[in-house]
């Protein structure tokens, strides 16, 4: 059980911490049974890792955002150009 509230968690989290995408991002999120805990990729470069600690009986997530720049394209009503956008 708490493997999949940890992973519906973490898609909440990683949509979160992506406001300005328009496209939709996809996540693989798979399990590391001898490290013992979950690893997130997201098609986006976007990763994370979560650990069950049991001292604070809680789950703990390092999230690591991509490097590649995230753009938006918008086109311009008036003279039907489209403008990128890239942070």
């Amino acid at each position: 059980m708490h493997g999949l509230a940890m992973t519906a968690g973490l898609l909440v989290l990683l949509g979160l911490t992506s406001p300005g995408l328009t496209a939709t991002i996809h996540c693989t999120t798979y399990e590391d049974k001898t490290l013992q805990r979950w690893h997130t990729i997201c098609d986006d470069g976007t990763r994370a890792v979560s650990r069950y600690n049991q001292l604070f009986d809680r789950w703990e997530t390092t999230m690591t955002e991509s490097q590649r720049p995230s753009c938006t394209a918008h086109m311009d009503p008036h003279t039907k150009q489209v403008e990128v956008r890239c942070r």
